[in-house]
This record gives structure tokens, sequence and C-alpha cells, in this order.
């Protein structure tokens, strides 16, 4: 049994099983008697009936996902799931009010290249027209998204609950113990919003021993930066490996750019989770998890030579990351993702209903 689900069976409620979620959450909300999305469509729809296998494609899958969803009273799911368009299309074109939609991790980032932003205009103007008449309530992972996405999508911001994301996976214990001091170790690691090129100015000329894990589709631009063979470049590093490698670093470096979106909170957690300090770019998407002095050392965005003081600072006083990292820990103890599911429990699963 996984953490989550030992934590919620202490608790759960009476079986719901007119309830459909998606993704993670359908293993994070089962002791509540809830059923996941792709297990009601391939009750209605065995996949090798359709001939597809496992391979759905998003537009049939939000098809599918209606047609089961027939006598759903709640659908739970991801502001990113798969066929949400057209399944909350064919919500609003048949009127269905009977089925109240949530939608978690509510969150869309701003782009900058013309095609990108052709398809954000597209993604609003479609999204303006579905979510007043499909939605019934939103998760934000930070307060500010909240007004920001209420006035994107021309929504109450009633509609919208800010339900941090949590910063430690399992009930903390005692704060890991800190690398020895001879090992020095920079980590920088990512996916979406990494400012690569920061990172990379910020190390230019410094003695200090840099890994960076990228993505696949970060890979060339993480080569073309590292020409010179500053850093170890890894790819695609599975978690558990990456965690084995943060668990060694002096310093995690958390190096962002703004895009007016939620983000990083997940390797911010990790980071404290390993007992590591972290010094990190004050993006939007950090505000009210970076805590300057606190969770971390922030710099301004796109600041290399901020960025370049504070790890040194870091690297070369052991008593202030003790300091740092003992805080960051302390101050997250009671931000678990034990607490977070039972806060979406108590959002989307009305107990008096089950």
């Amino acid at each position: 049994m996984s953490s989550t689900q030992h934590m919620a069976s202490a608790t759960a409620s009476p079986p719901s099983h007119r309830t459909l979620v998606d993704s993670w959450y359908s293993e994070a909300l089962a002791p509540y008697g809830v059923t996941s999305v792709d297990a009601a469509i391939a009750k209605r729809f065995p996949r090798g009936l359709l001939g597809l296998g496992t391979n759905i494609p998003d537009p049939l899958r939000g098809v599918l996902w209606f047609i089961a969803a027939k006598d759903a009273e709640r659908v739970v799911c991801t502001f990113n799931a798969r066929g949400l368009a057209v399944f909350l299309a064919l919500l609003a074109l048949t009127g269905r009010k009977s089925c109240r939609v949530y939608l978690l991790e509510f969150l869309r980032a701003e782009r900058t290249r013309l095609k990108a932003r052709i398809k954000d205009a597209v993604h609003k103007t479609l999204y303006r027209w579905l979510l007043p008449r499909t939605l019934s309530g939103a998760q934000v992972n930070t307060q500010w998204e909240a007004d920001a996405y209420a006035q994107k999508y021309g929504l109450s911001p009633n509609l919208f609950s800010f339900i941090p994301y949590p910063m430690q996976r399992e009930r903390p214990g005692d704060l890991p113990p800190m690398p020895a001091e001879s090992s020095v170790l920079v980590m920088a690691s990512g996916r979406a919003c990494t400012d690569w090129p920061t990172l990379f100015a910020a190390a230019k000329g410094t003695a200090w021993p840099l890994t960076v894990v990228c993505s696949t589709q970060d890979l060339a631009e993480v080569k073309t930066l590292n020409h010179d063979g500053r850093a170890t470049v890894l790819c695609e590093l599975p978690h558990a490996e990456h965690q084995r490698l943060l668990s060694r670093a002096t310093v995690y470096a958390l190096v962002m750019s703004e895009q007016h979106v939620s983000s990083g909170q997940v390797r911010l957690g990790r980071a404290i989770e390993a007992g590591v300090p972290v010094v990190a770019t004050s993006i939007l998407g950090l505000k009210g998890y970076l805590e300057n002095g606190t969770t971390g050392m922030a710099v301004p965005v796109g600041n290399a030579e901020a960025l370049r003081t504070a790890i040194a600072k870091l690297i070369g006083d052991p008593e202030l990351r003790q300091t740092l990292r003992t805080r960051a820990y302390e101050e997250t103890r009671s931000q678990s993702l034990a607490t977070y599911i039972e806060q979406i429990r108590a959002f989307v699963l009305d107990v008096n209903e089950l």
C-alpha cells in the first residue's frame, strides 16, 4: 500500500463510485471509492474492440470519456488531461449539468514564440467558451493565479481554490545528513521553464563542479551552452537516480525563467526533502514557496552574477548551509503529500453527499 493510500484509508469516506478521477489523483483518492477515468473507459469500451491497443488519440479519448461519464456526478482531472477539451465541449453542447467538473493543477504558461502564441490564442478563445459552461471548481498552486486565471478565462475568482503543492512527499523524519565538505557539487535540473543560459553564465570562470540533468527537449541547448565541457550533463535521469545524485549535492541551483505560471515547486520540494540548500530565481511560480533566507536563497531572474555569488557564498560557508537547509526542512514539515491529498479530497469530494 502506498503512503497516500495508507493515509487515506484511516479516514476514508463511504464509496463514491459516481466520481471519475484522472491521472495520479485516481490512485491517491482511491480509498474514497472513486473510479479512474481510464478504468471507466475500459469497462465500457475494451481497447481490443477499438483496435487501438493502448494508443487512444486524445480527441477520441475525450469522446469515450464523455460516454463513460454518463452517470458520473463528478469528474476530477488536471487542466492538461488528455482529451479534456473534447470532453468539456461535449458536456457544454449537450447541456449536461448533472456532472460537476473540478480541475486540479490549473496552470497555463505564457509563450513567447509566434507559433506558440497563436496556439495559446486559440486555447484561450476555446476555454473562455468551455469553462463558464462546465467548471464547478479549480485548484491553483499559487495564490496569485486565482485572479489571473479568472480574468483570463472570464470566470468568477470564487471558482478557484488555492491549495499549495506538497514540499515533502513523505511524512518528515530527521533531516538528512549534510555531505562531506571535501566533495563539493552544485546540481541543477529541470524540464519546464529552466533558464539554462543564466546557469552556464554563472558557472563560467568558477571552479565548483557542476552537474546538469536536463530533458531530451533541452539537450541540444544544454550541449551548446556546455561546449567547453564546463558541466557534467545527464539526460532523462530516472527519479531514484536523480534523488541519489541530489542527496550528494552541496547546493541545488533552481534556475528558472519567468513564464508567469506556477512552476518549480516540485524541484524545490525535492531538494528541501533531501536536505540540500537551494539557490533559486525568484519567479512568480515560486511565490509563497521560495522564502529568502528560509526555504532558499532568492536571486533575481536572469541575473548570472547574483546566482554565482549566492552559490559561492553557500559553498564557502558550511554553517550557513546547515542553517538554511535546517530552516527549509522545518518550515515545510507540515506541507506533506498526505496533507495535500486531504486538502484535495475536501475540495472535490463533499463527504455529506458520499
